[in-house]
């Protein structure tokens, strides 16, 4: 995060807002930002909004001063205050997608990427509807819009789902630890290879970074494969118990 009084300052930010402007490429400015597109001379003639104490500043560059909690002039698209980021998103990615129709962009945002129409619920190794039919939107924080529904449990799923983990577990024990190790391993290589598609899927449901998403895809695989090395030096012993005849498997 750069202070915008100290990058209002820096020439090569302002021939980069000057050029995008100029360009006809989106520019987006909010709080105290616009102080940047001031000092960059653009606002001239031009609608805009910006944080209370500094639209006397866009006022005296030629600007017409509108009170609302995002604003369009042309390609540049302004906000007041932090309150305002819902509508100050929604308008960044409708211009986003307008400056990148008809191409094949990779960025999340330009992508024809969402998530499946509808995830049922998985029990038993078997999908079904939720309870009643039931299904949940699942919001994106970016523009507010549903990109998918999850199905919603009954409590007689989750004692289901419970009692399917109870004879799974039995069923895992019986797997050799390292058939089980070599199995968590496989599973992170998967992670790994579809690294890209399920970062992008966080992206959109949770509004984080997509380097932050990714690095928490690589963790998460990280994590598995450690478990199943771990499974190769599994190791215990046996104490003696208080009575005759028994003992205890650490």
């Amino acid at each position: 995060m750069v202070n915008p009084d100290k990058l209002r300052l820096d020439p090569k930010a302002l021939a980069l807002v000057r050029g995008y402007v100029a360009a006809g490429k989106p520019v987006a400015s909010i709080c105290h930002g616009p102080r940047l597109l001031v000092e960059a001379d653009v606002l001239p003639g031009r609608r805009a909004t910006a944080w209370y104490s500094i639209r006397t500043d866009l006022k005296n560059v030629g600007a017409t001063i509108v009170d609302e909690e995002v604003v369009l002039d042309g390609n540049i698209i302004t906000s007041r205050m932090p309150s305002d980021l819902p509508a100050f998103n929604r308008a960044i990615v409708a211009a986003l997608r307008t400056e990148r129709k008809g191409t094949t962009s990779r960025r999340v945002l330009q992508k024809e990427i969402t998530m499946s129409s509808k995830f049922q619920l998985l029990i038993n190794c078997k999908s079904r509807e939720g309870s009643e039919g039931v299904a949940v939107d699942v919001i994106s924080p970016a523009t507010g819009e549903s990109i998918g529904k999850v199905a919603y449990g009954a409590p007689a799923h989750i004692a289901e789902a419970i009692e399917t983990a109870r004879s799974g577990l039995q069923s895992w024990q019986a797997v050799p630890a390292w058939e089980r190790g070599r199995i968590l391993k496989d599973a992170a290589g998967i992670i790994r290879r579809d690294a890209d598609r399920i970062a992008e899927m966080l992206t959109l449901e949770q509004g984080k970074l997509l380097a932050q998403a990714r690095d928490e895809v690589y963790r998460a695989a990280g994590f598995i494969e450690w478990c199943g090395g771990q499974a190769r030096r599994i190791a215990g012993r046996t104490v003696p118990g208080r009575q005759a005849g028994q003992h205890i498997e650490v």
